[in-house]
């Protein structure tokens, strides 16, 4: 392991936008919102997931046979309450969301390029980091065609070795938070076990957007690609980037925590790409 720290976490720029609106104005935006929303989706066809081969993880055939509809999330709850039966992150404690691109969705496969965001208790942005990695092995052809790298351009950056102690410091005393936590969780971990770093346990929290959103709307999909689409969120492009998924993650944990979902940053490369 080198003996000289990384260049730490770049603050986010542009500056983050104000605070999130009062709970009267905040609540009547959002019931203009749905109301769209559901008249879009009542002739609206499922999201394609495209080819994703983490959508293997979601029972795709039971989603999409399911109407799309706007998820109901109770217009009028003021923002920080909480509602019986729901689940929350922890009270008080820094979150970090975070997101994996990969080779594959094997034990084998290696982290491409990594995207995460540092959010406040008040779960607004302080900072991310945004990393691409050597893999050391091609990705799938499914999942380069999800991330948009080539193997040669992979060749050219640095190993995850690198970066390591950077991201553990990142991650460390934080709640990990991810669309689909289990399997974002353990290709970094592996990563970790690799360079022989002990493995990210989550001792402050662990929190899965994508279960929470099932265990909310069972009827509904839960990718993220169709959640998104139903909060009026997109990506900048057909490629699935590690930092935009990221944002993209953080936007719905801010919905099901009952803020707003409109929180968003300039998108910037890797700061260790070469």
């Amino acid at each position: 392991m080198p003996a000289e720290a990384a260049p730490a976490a770049v603050p986010m720029a542009p500056a983050m936008p104000g605070p999130p609106a009062a709970p009267s104005t905040l609540d009547e935006a959002r019931r203009k919102l749905l109301s769209v929303l559901r008249a879009r989706a009542a002739a609206a066809a499922p999201p394609a997931l495209g080819d994703d081969p983490r959508s293997a993880e979601v029972p795709a055939a039971a989603e999409a046979a399911e109407a799309p509809t706007t998820p109901r999330e109770p217009v009028g709850v003021p923002l920080g309450r909480r509602r019986p039966g729901c689940h929350y992150v922890p009270d008080g404690h820094e979150v970090v969301v975070f997101d994996c691109e990969t080779t594959g969705v094997g034990f084998h496969d290696r982290v491409v390029s990594l995207g995460a965001i540092a959010l406040g208790p008040d779960l607004r942005p302080r900072e991310f980091l945004h990393l691409v990695f050597n893999p050391g092995r091609p990705s799938h052809p499914a999942a380069r065609r999800v991330h948009g790298l080539s193997d040669e351009y992979l060749a050219r950056q640095p190993d995850f070795g690198a970066h390591a102690e950077e991201l553990r410091r990142f991650f460390r005393a934080r709640v990990l938070a991810a669309h689909n936590l289990a399997f974002d969780l353990r290709m970094l971990n592996g990563e970790f076990e690799r360079v022989g770093l002990p493995a990210l346990r989550g001792k402050v929290g662990r929190y899965c957007t994508m279960l929470e959103i099932r265990r909310r709307y069972p009827q509904h999909p839960a990718s993220l690609d169709y959640v998104c689409g139903m909060l009026g969120l997109q990506r900048s492009g057909a490629v699935h980037g590690a930092l935009e998924d990221a944002m993209l993650a953080m936007n719905v944990l801010r919905f099901l925590h009952h803020r707003d979902t409109a929180v968003t940053f300039a998108l910037a490369p890797p700061e260790n790409e070469r």
